[in-house]
């Protein structure tokens, strides 16, 4: 009799090949095969198996193209077709070769079928000891995420079905921080499935649980792994952790919502938890920093040292740290030479430190290196006519853009940058025919802006104000009434056209616009100021008193540790109507005023210190 060769268990056989097939040495697999073969005989579904897997992997490194598919489908069909029901090993193959026949049905763009093959593989649990199996589970877990999230995709939204594809995600971190934390492998780097496999989660996970609205599920797909021992993840995948893990705090979570991060008892005494939402965004800001000033910079658009440094600036913002932002933009030099984005950041970053000087520098910087940028032109013309006090500069650089960029959308205010900064110079000159032809062009470009944008209020506001002090009053007032229709809350419209009340005698109208405007903006040195006057106008004496009462109240709230300051130094401040300075910005949008407020009652000759007849 001829004596028959005992068969080897399946699981034995994924065992002892367990090395070799995660890393694809498919040599040594069938040089084992040949020796385990002599002595006991091997499956033939299991050999099936194999050959499908080399197939498969061949197919999957590009090595082969529609036929080589083919060939893996018939390959795993075989594998399959042997497997014995009702025998463990076979059963546990078959789940494998489901699995991955799943796999395949993805790359053929057949969605629910694989969704159904892989779902059939994973209702068995599995072994995730071994490599292999742990590859493959893996692999089918994360097609299951990813064929749920496109099927939802491709229909309408279905939020219990992208939770499923969300559970999946997490599943596959849980999964592949486990292997790693188990020490498998030195790090990372000796797992490139897993890695792969971390970095589809921590890409598509955290977008699914913004989808499902659950911020919360966001932050710990990123905490996760930070959490992780050090040795065990790749710098890249940690730095892609806090870049993610920072945007998500500073753009999707809130004070009210937010939750500290939870350590185990074994390691909570070494590590430092964050215990609210701006140290924690402070802290993941700093760590996406650091990987950028030690490691190379990744191809990854999403973690480019601009990205990376403009999450700083808004965590450093948030905290007033306006020194700190400084000194890291100013080492974001080291990595964006070439990005007008973050030299106008380093800027205004200067000039919120009050280091106006070094912020014009740079600005000087920005237009030398970026003379064909409008926005970094008109940024820098904007400072200039602004905090820098030089108009001459204002008018360089903003004429650069009229003349240049003659249609595009920021020409409007360009004109308007460039009529502020002639009128600031006409304010400076003392020769009187060079002031008065510094006059109209401040005005010929003023006008130009409105007719550019004539619903941009801060351009009819300015061209009012500059018509007033030209004593072209009708003119003026035209311009602030049609400021007040399109914003009837602008508290320098409404305190400009009291002041032009005020010159046409109209003192009872002007009080009136005062007193409303005031409702709006109490603190308002200047408008209380105005009102005063008005009431001594009107014989209104205990009206004066009740504002005189209340500017003295808000002189010592404000400024009860600076009584030595000269009074004249806080009434002539931005808010300030009575000097009608060049420097007034947009005013907050108030509420809603009284069309009659508006009221067109005519015009006289305008003077600028007061409600006093011309």
């Amino acid at each position: 009799m001829v004596s028959r060769k005992k068969t080897k268990p399946i699981q034995q056989l994924l065992d002892e090949l367990d090395t070799p097939l995660y890393e694809r040495r498919w040599e040594d697999v069938k040089q084992y095969v040949r020796k385990a073969s002599k002595k006991v005989a091997i499956p033939e579904g299991f050999q099936s198996f194999l050959e499908a897997l080399e197939v498969t992997d061949g197919y999957f490194a590009g090595g082969k193209g529609k036929d080589g598919l083919n060939e893996a489908r018939g390959k795993l069909d075989q594998a399959i077709g042997l497997c014995q029901p009702g025998d463990p090993g076979d059963a546990f193959l078959h789940q494998l070769a489901t699995i991955l026949r799943g796999q395949l049905l993805w790359v053929e763009e057949d969605y629910k079928g694989a969704l159904y093959a892989v779902q059939q593989g994973l209702r068995c649990s599995g072994d995730t000891t071994q490599l292999h199996t742990c590859k493959v589970l893996l692999e089918g877990t994360l097609c299951t995420a990813l064929c749920t999230e496109v099927l939802c995709g491709a229909h309408q939204l279905n939020i219990e079905d992208l939770t499923n594809s969300l559970d999946a995600y997490e599943e596959c971190l849980r999964i592949s921080v486990d292997v790693l934390q188990r020490g498998q492998a030195q790090s990372l780097s000796h797992h490139p499935t897993i890695a792969k496999v971390m970095k589809v989660c921590l890409e598509r996970g955290p977008l699914v649980a913004m989808r499902v609205g659950d911020a919360s599920r966001a932050v710990r797909f990123c905490r996760k792994v930070l959490q992780a021992k050090m040795e065990s993840v790749l710098k890249d995948m940690r730095h892609l952790c806090t870049v993610s893990l920072a945007s998500i705090l500073l753009f999707h979570v809130s004070n009210r919502s937010y939750s500290p991060a939870e350590v185990s008892s074994q390691v909570s005494g070494t590590r430092h938890v964050p215990s609210c939402l701006p140290e924690e965004s402070l802290l993941v800001c700093t760590l996406a920093k650091a990987f950028v000033d030690t490691w190379a910079v990744s191809v990854n658009p999403s973690l480019s040292p601009t990205v990376i440094f403009d999450l700083l600036t808004l965590s450093l913002v948030d905290l007033k740290l306006h020194s700190t932002l400084v000194e890291c933009l100013e080492d974001s030099m080291r990595f964006t030479m070439a990005n007008p984005h973050l030299w106008t950041q380093f800027a205004l970053a200067l000039i919120s430190n009050g280091q106006v000087k070094q912020a014009l520098a740079v600005f000087h910087e920005c237009v030398s290196q970026f003379p064909d940028d409008p926005l970094t032109l008109l940024t820098a013309a904007n400072f200039a006519v602004g905090k820098a006090e030089s108009p001459d500069l204002c008018v360089e650089w903003s004429n650069k853009v009229v003349e240049r960029f003659k249609g595009h959308f920021l020409e409007a205010r360009a004109q308007f940058l460039l009529g502020r900064g002639y009128w600031v110079l006409s304010e400076q000159e003392t020769v009187s025919h060079k002031r008065q032809e510094l006059h109209r062009k401040g005005l010929k470009h003023l006008e130009a802006a409105v007719e550019i944008d004539s619903k941009d209020v801060s351009y009819l506001f300015h061209l009012a104000v500059c018509l007033a002090e030209s004593r072209q009053l009708h003119n003026a007032k035209k311009e602030v009434q049609r400021s007040l229709t399109i914003n009837q809350g602008h508290t320098g419209c409404l305190h400009l056209l009291a002041l032009i009340l005020t010159a046409e005698k109209a003192y009872a109208e002007a009080a009136k616009i005062c007193d409303h405007a005031l409702q709006k903006q109490p603190d308002n040195f200047g408008l209380l100021d105005c009102k005063i006057r008005l009431d001594m106008a009107v014989d209104n004496t205990s009206g004066a008193l009740a504002s005189c009462k209340a500017a003295l109240a808000l002189w010592r709230s404000l400024y009860s540790e600076e009584g030595s300051r000269l009074i004249d130094q806080v009434i002539q401040d931005e808010h300030s109507m009575s000097e009608f300075d060049t420097k007034l910005q947009d005013y907050a949008n108030l509420e809603m005023v009284d069309p009659d407020l508006a009221s067109d009652t005519g015009s006289s000759q305008f003077t600028m210190s007061g409600p006093r007849a011309s």
